[in-house]
This record gives structure tokens, sequence and C-alpha cells, in this order.
């Protein structure tokens, strides 16, 4: 039977120790992942566009967006931020479709002069690994966007002011008529004038 001596034994289980003592400091000082660590959401990139450009008063504006990034399946909602006499909302706040970076679109109606402000909630469907990977849902939002409405033109009387026809410029139907209706019966109580003159010249020479 092998038999060493005692300080040899106690040699080795020291050095064994410190080497089970070692591999356990590093365990700890390494990072540890957590099932309920959430999966940092990727950023989306957002993209607007409003038509006309430089809306006024009275204007029907089409506001167009989207969001591209990794995912699918978004709804976004149109959030308009301002008093509703300055805008109104024409169509659906809320619109889907299958993928990210499909542009969708809203009709607003332009009420009053000033900057309207809006964002855009988004609703859509990402991969998520923490370790497996599964899909979900998630809620993001859009910067805050601005866009001016202008004045307009003047209104007079509840009734926008109409411009002139400028010199030159081609007559309405309507203008034209008129005219030429007024030009006809100038023509016809000419005709009848000279006509009446004629017969009481024509009849004193009878009776003289």
């Amino acid at each position: 039977m092998l038999t060493l001596p005692i300080n040899r034994l106690a040699w080795i289980a020291g050095i064994a120790v410190a080497f089970l003592a070692i591999l356990s400091a590093r365990s700890l000082d390494a990072p540890q992942a957590s099932a309920l660590t959430p999966t940092p959401t990727p950023a989306l990139t957002w993209t607007f566009g409003v038509s006309p450009a430089s809306p006024v008063v009275g204007d029907d504006i089409k506001l167009t967006a989207y969001a591209s990034g990794s995912g699918g399946l978004p709804q976004y909602t149109l959030v308009l931020e301002d008093d509703p006499a300055l805008v109104a909302l024409e169509s659906s706040a809320s619109v889907s479709t299958s993928m990210l970076g499909v542009p969708k679109s809203w009709d607003l109606g332009t009420l009053g002069e000033g900057e309207a402000h809006f964002h855009i909630n988004i609703n859509y469907e990402r991969e998520i690994c923490n370790p497996t990977c599964f899909f979900e849902f998630t809620f993001d939002a859009s910067p805050q966007m601005t866009f001016v409405i202008g004045a307009g033109e003047p209104v007079v009387g509840g009734i926008a002011s109409l411009p002139l026809l400028e010199s030159g410029a081609p007559a309405s139907r309507g203008y034209v008529a008129i005219q030429i209706a007024l030009i006809t019966a100038s023509a016809i109580f000419g005709v009848g004038a000279l006509a009446w003159l004629v017969r009481r010249t024509v009849l004193r020479r009878g009776a003289s």
C-alpha cells in the first residue's frame, strides 16, 4: 500500500484549496446574465413628409410617415398635440402595414394659423433572444415633429376674397357672355332708334 508523509498530503491539499479559491473568485467577478434583464430595444429611424410643404389655413394636408428598423407588423397611431381648432384629423388615427419601412398617410384639415405639433406611436413585433429567441410586440414613439400653418388668403364677410382679373388676363366665360349680351342690346336699341327717325322723317315729308 502506497503511503505519503503527512506533510506532503497537507501540501497537496493546500494547493488544491488555493486553486479552487482562484476559480471561485474569477467566477464571481465575471458578469452574470439574468433572465430578468430586458433586451435593449433597437432604435428606429423615422421619416416624415407633409404635402403641401408650406400649408396655409384652409389647405388639406397629407402627412406621411414611417419607421425603419428591425421588426414587422407595425401599427402607427398619429397623436395631434394641439388645440383641435388648429388642425383636424380627417382620416383614421391608427393605420397598419405588414412591415417596417412602408409609408403610411393621414389626411388633415388646417383650421388656424400657427405651429402644429404631433408624434406617432408605434406598436410592432420584434425578435428577442435572452437566451432563447421569441417574438414579442413592442411599443415605441417617434420624436415630436412640427409644421407651420400660414395665414392664407384674407377673409371678407366670411368669404375668402377673390383675386381681381389682371390686365391682359383671359376673361371667364360668364364675363364674355355678359359683354356679348350688352353689345347685342346696344345694337338692337340703335337699329330701333334709327328706324323711328327714318319713319318720322318720311311722315313729315308726306304731310307737307
